[in-house]
């Protein structure tokens, strides 16, 4: 966040559009750390589907629709952020925001 934070007062002049950038790049980062613990979790609950012999097929693909279902909405809201961060700034801001 201190990255983004210092890389958005050094692009965006205007404090209302840089305080908007800083909100929605923490709210991109929340949703990036959200994933890679949907993943880890994801992880953690196929190795123990694995360990039980007795698991079904049934129940592996139960897992795997509900992780697409949560990743799938992840998706979304990484897309509109960016969208939304992009609405905010020229595409030279962009460019040097994005570095």
């Amino acid at each position: 966040v201190a990255d983004w934070n210092a890389t958005v007062d050094k692009t965006i002049q205007d404090p209302q559009r840089a305080a908007k950038l800083k909100d929605l790049g923490r709210q991109l980062i929340d949703v990036s750390e959200a994933t890679e613990q949907d993943i880890a979790a994801l992880n953690r609950q196929m190795i123990a589907l694995n360990e039980n012999y007795n698991a079904t097929q049934a129940e592996m693909q139960e897992l795997v629709g509900e992780f697409k279902k949560t990743r799938n909405a992840r998706f979304v809201q990484y897309r509109d952020i960016i969208f939304a961060m992009r609405e905010e700034v020229s595409a030279d801001e962009w460019k040097h925001l994005i570095k």
